[in-house]
This record gives structure tokens, sequence and C-alpha cells, in this order.
């Protein structure tokens, strides 16, 4: 293991960019994601170095790559918004390296908050240290983008009250709107710094409000293409996703974990994966049509390879 000083997460100045790529974007973010385990105190960063590596599937010869886990949209939206209103700042290259590690960490973080409440994580007194350093971390990048573009921590603080939320009621969800409505309030915490960016290009109301629209829609079109991919997992888990809140009472009585296998060969024979997919295309669609709207060709790109794929 590298051991490496804080520095290396911390001083973003040193990254000088004259043209910013999806690609060096990317890099970006991976690199400061690879280095959290400096946030937490020397005595457990080679633990918690060990788990961010077994975390993201990786073995000691691949190349660290925590975005290979997001669709395109969760991350490239900050960079096409970057490129589209910070591109004549003097400090372009701050802003613009801040919304990425920003942007990294509000992902690394839902997806952490998601196993731990999933218990697919222990919560011990390690992962509670580390978790509220990586929650410190994105908020003290928060803050520095909202000193750099003189944007008021309203949005932070709204978006954040929201994204808790949609956490604390997503267990009691009984209806697959409830289930929509829920997960698109923990993506809250994903749109924190489109929104900042749009608010320092005095972006109006409605372009605001259709663009990250666009990110929840896109983001629940993602999440039913998930939940359908881990569709006998989540039965044998005894998790309740989008499929379960498309049954009727009595079919919701099959959702055990010993009934896993026939029972996904049942849904996936019935009218509900049709459904699904059909909720999937509507969503992707209705994404696709704002970006475009806005001239945000290589977003909206991005938003229909769900289709595509």
């Amino acid at each position: 293991m590298e051991q490496l000083d804080n520095s290396s997460v911390y001083h973003a100045r040193k990254i000088n960019q004259t043209n910013w790529t999806i690609e060096k974007s990317a890099q970006i973010i991976n690199q400061y994601i690879e280095n959290i385990y400096t946030l937490v105190p020397k005595s457990i960063q080679s633990e918690i170095f060990f788990f961010i590596h077994k975390y993201i599937n990786i073995d000691d010869q691949s190349k660290f790559d925590f975005l290979q886990h997001f669709k395109k949209p969760t991350w490239t939206v900050v960079h096409h918004l970057c490129n589209k209103h910070i591109s004549n700042n003097t400090d372009k290259d701050l802003i613009f390296t801040h919304a990425l590690y920003a942007q990294g960490l509000s992902l690394f973080l839902h997806t952490l908050d998601d196993h731990l409440c999933d218990g697919d994580l222990p919560i011990d007194h390690v992962m509670l240290i580390f978790r509220n350093a990586v929650w410190n971390d994105f908020i003290r990048n928060v803050e520095i983008l909202e000193d750099l573009l003189n944007v008021k921590s309203s949005i932070r603080i709204q978006n954040i009250d929201r994204y808790s939320y949609g956490a604390s009621i997503h267990e009691n969800t009984q209806s697959f709107g409830e289930y929509i409505y829920a997960f698109q309030l923990t993506m809250k915490l994903g749109t924190i710094v489109s929104h900042i960016i749009m608010t320092y290009a005095k972006c109006s109301s409605s372009e605001i409000h259709d663009i990250l629209d666009s990110l929840y829609s896109y983001g629940c079109a993602w999440r039913i293409l998930d939940d359908i991919d881990d569709l006998s997992q989540d039965i044998l888990n005894n998790k309740f996703t989008a499929p379960y809140f498309l049954l009727n009472m009595e079919e919701r009585e099959k959702w055990f974990p010993a009934n896993s296998i026939s029972f996904t060969k049942e849904i996936v024979r019935s009218p509900i994966l049709n459904e699904l997919f059909s909720y999937i295309n509507v969503f992707t669609n209705f994404s696709v049509n704002i970006a475009q709207s806005y001239n945000l060709e290589s977003l909206a790109d991005e938003y229909s390879c769900i289709i595509k794929d």
C-alpha cells in the first residue's frame, strides 16, 4: 500500500487543466476516491485502504475504477455543466476540481449508506469513523465550491434535508409510487453540485428545475433496471424493490428467500417485466428530451445509452 499524506486529497490547486475531457474528469474522481482512506486516523488507514479496494471489487493488479459502478450521467453531468457555465471563470480549474471531488464523494456516500442500511456492510466503530470522515470531506468540498461561486449554503442544506428524509422513509414504502419518490429524494445528495453550478450561472428557475428533474428521472430508470438485474438476489435477501411493488397483495406473499428461483422465473414470464421496461423508457425519454431542449447534447446521448444498452 502506498502511504499518502492528506495533501494527496486536499490540494486541488495542484491540478491545472487547459482542456477538461471526460476521461480527465473520471481520472480525477477515481484518484480522489482511491485516496479517501487518508481522511481517517493513521491507526486505521490500512484497514480502510483494503476495505475500499475490496468494496470497489478490484484486485491488486487492476486499475482502480470507482466509476465503473455508475452510469455516466450521474457524474458527467457536473463535467458538462462546468464546461457550459464555468469555462470563462478565472478559477475554472479549482472550481472544476472541487465540483468533481464533491460529486464523487456524493456517489460514494449514496452507495455506502445504501449498503450500510441494507445490512450488506457491518456498522462498527471503524466504519462509523470512516463514514463520518467521508461525509465531512463532502461537506468541506461543497463549502469550498459555494465560496468560489458565491452561492448561498441554502441549496446544500435543503438538499441534505431531503436526502435524509428520503433515506428515513425508504424502508416504509408500500407502493411503486412511494418507492420511486423515496429513491428520488435520496438522489438529492448527488444533485447538490449541479444545482450550485446552475445557480451560479443564473440559470432560470425553470431550467434548474428541468435539469434536476432529468437527473432524477434518469436515476429512476437506472434504479428500475438495476432492480430487474438483481431480482433473484433481492428475493433471496427479502429486499423489496420495484418489481415487488407492482405485484398484487396475493403475489407479494410469494416474495420470500426460499422461493427466489421459482418466483423470479414467474415474474420474468409475467407482464410485470414489460411494465418495468415501459417505465424505464418513459423515464429515460423524459431525461433525453429535457437535456436536448437545453442544448446538452452529450448529456442527452448519455441518458439514451441506458435504452441502447
